[in-house]
C-alpha cells in the first residue's frame, strides 16, 4: 500500500501570489490520483501565517528551535504501508519543521520514503540528509523537486514522473 503525506502552505506564497490551495498540496493531490494511494495532510495545530513574509520568520524560528509542531487528527500508524511519498515545501534549506514532527512519530523502519519537493530554487536543499539521519532504517529515495512557480502548470511533469518511477 501506498501514502502520500503532505505539509503545505495556502496563503501568500512566494512568486504566485495569495493562493486558497498550496503548491505542495496540489502535488500530493495529483500524485494520489497517478498512484491510487492513501493521502493524509499535515496540518499543524497552530497555523503559520498566511502573509509570505511572516511564515518564513516563523520557519526560521522553528527551525533554530529544532521546534516540532504538533499536527491535528495524526495517523494511528504507517504500519501497513511500503511506500510513502513525502511532499512539502523546502523552507530554509530543509524541510518545514512539522515534517520532523511526522517523522519522529512513527517507524519508517523497512519503509520506502519517496521524497517530493516544491521549492524556488533550492530544489531538495538538504531534506534528504536531514531524513536520513532522522529515519535512518528507511530507504530514503530522492523523488522529485519542482519550483512552485511551476506546479500550477506542471501536472505534465508530475504524471511523466510517476511514469518513470511506477506505472499508474
Amino acid at each position: 500500500m501506498e501514502l502520500v503525506v503532505y505539509f503545505s502552505h495556502k496563503g501568500e506564497n512566494y512568486g504566485v501570489g495569495f493562493i486558497e490551495k498550496g503548491n505542495t498540496e496540489l502535488v500530493a493531490e495529483k500524485l494520489q490520483s497517478c498512484l491510487n494511494a492513501d493521502i493524509f495532510e499535515l496540518v499543524p495545530e497552530i497555523p503559520y501565517s498566511l502573509q509570505y513574509s511572516k511564515c518564513s520568520d516563523e520557519a526560521l524560528e522553528e527551525q533554530k528551535r529544532s521546534a516540532r509542531p504538533k499536527f491535528i487528527n495524526p495517523l494511528p500508524s504507517v504500519y501497513q504501508y511500503d511506500n510513502i511519498y513525502l511532499c512539502f515545501p523546502v523552507w530554509w534549506s530543509t524541510y518545514p519543521q512539522i515534517i520532523e514532527s511526522f517523522l519522529t512519530k512513527y517507524s519508517f523502519e523497512n519503509k520506502n520514503i519517496i521524497v517530493i519537493t516544491t521549492h524556488e530554487g533550492s530544489g531538495f536543499g538538504k531534506s534528504i540528509d536531514d531524513i536520513k539521519r532522522l529515519c535512518p532504517m528507511a530507504n530514503i529515495i530522492e523523488g522529485f523537486a519542482i519550483r512552485g512557480t511551476d506546479v500550477r502548470m506542471g501536472a505534465k511533469v508530475i504524471e511523466h514522473w510517476v511514469k518513470q518511477f511506477k506505472s499508474c
